[in-house]
Parts: C-alpha cells; structure tokens; sequence
C-alpha cells in the first residue's frame, strides 16, 4: 500500500481480507477547528486527518471541516438511532465512531474515527 493509500478494517469490523483500500491526503487541520479545539477540545482525539481525492473534488472545503467539526464534538449527522447509540457506547469503550453527512450539493460522506483514535478518515458514502 503506498503513502497516499489507506485500508479502513474498521469499516469492516476488523477483517483485514476485507479491508477497503482507499487512496486518501493526508490533510493539515483547518485553522478555524483548531481553534475551535482550543475553545472546546471535542469529545475525543481525532488523531491524523485523511480525506479521500473524491470528497476533495467533490465537496467543498468549508463543508468538510463543518463535518469533521461536527463529529469531533459528538453531532453524528444523519445516521440511525442505532448507530448514534452504538457511536455513545464506542465514546466510553474506545471503538471505532462514524457520522454521516450531505454536502449542499447532495453528495453523501462519511467521517470515520478510528478505535485507536489515530486517524480520522473522510470517505464518500456509496
């Protein structure tokens, strides 16, 4: 796997044979959530920022960090009541939290935390 490639096992529950392999940027955090963090530090460490080179085409930067802002601070977006219960319980058990949001333009993504807290990875949602 190269340097701008990463395998999310977490989106499959750990199963490396089904490891998605994504390429992604590495991304420095926005100044605006920076600061942000310093005002409020968020509900966990969001470790290394990835973002995918279709949500960098295809979703505007502001909404991006709107989005990561949002998850940081315990707003999962649009997802079910299971998973917004499952993201409460994996907050206390250190497992893996995924949001999902909508650009302005309808396209769908997703914002993975992963267990470890290293990495944070922003994928567009099939």
């Amino acid at each position: 796997m190269g340097s701008n490639a990463l395998a999310l096992e977490g989106v499959h529950h750990g199963n490396p044979a089904s490891a998605i392999v994504l390429p992604m940027t590495i991304m420095p955090i926005n100044v605006n959530l920076t600061l942000a963090r310093k005002q409020a530090p968020g509900k966990f460490a969001l470790g290394k920022i990835a973002v995918t080179y279709g949500v960098e085409a295809e979703i505007p930067q502001p909404e991006i960090d709107s989005a990561l802002a949002r998850h940081h601070f315990g707003d999962w977006g649009e997802v079910d009541d299971e998973r917004r219960l499952q993201n409460e319980h994996s907050l206390q058990e250190g497992l893996e939290l995924i949001s999902a949001y909508t650009s302005s333009a309808g396209v769908n993504f997703l914002v993975i935390t992963e267990h470890d807290r290293s990495i944070t990875s922003i994928i567009l949602r099939e």
